[in-house]
């Protein structure tokens, strides 16, 4: 009795391999794209800085860092507020955490609130992190006046 050769597996082999080669290509063209170069997403860059100037003439860069400022030169005799309050939103409706005069901070955003006319600002000091009005910011470390509320 003869036997018959069994072409199936090759077949299917052959098959199966055009389908592997078919895919690859379709995989590399859609990664490349005309031009040679990656069409992958790429990270959005790091925004620009931005240079906020504020009714007090101090300017911020944004994304950048500045201090907690508690001063109030105002006030007769004038004094320093130890403890400022961070904000959990704009307009201040909860505080979320509180930093001491003259803690570094760093400036994620800046925000203009017309009602109040008047810069918040984001920022990140440890694990305290929420908006602080452009009143309570100063550029440079600065020491405590007056008396220490």
């Amino acid at each position: 009795m003869a036997t018959r050769k069994r072409r199936r597996p090759l077949m299917f082999s052959l098959l199966l391999l055009v389908l592997i080669s078919l895919c690859c290509v379709g995989v590399a063209l859609t990664v490349l794209s005309g031009d040679g170069t990656s069409s992958t997403p790429v990270p959005s860059p790091v925004p620009a800085t931005q240079n906020v100037e504020t009714a007090e003439g101090y300017t911020f860069a944004v994304p950048g860092s500045a201090f907690v400022d508690g001063r109030s030169l105002e006030e007769q005799p004038p004094l320093t507020i130890m403890s400022i309050n961070i904000w959990g939103e704009v307009p201040r409706l909860k505080a979320v955490c509180d930093l001491q005069h003259g803690t570094e901070v760093q400036l994620l955003e800046a925000q203009y609130y017309e009602p109040e006319e008047r810069y918040y600002f984001l920022l990140k000091s440890g694990s305290c992190k929420g908006w602080l009005s452009e009143n309570f910011l100063s550029p440079e470390k600065q020491e405590p006046i007056g008396d220490q509320l």
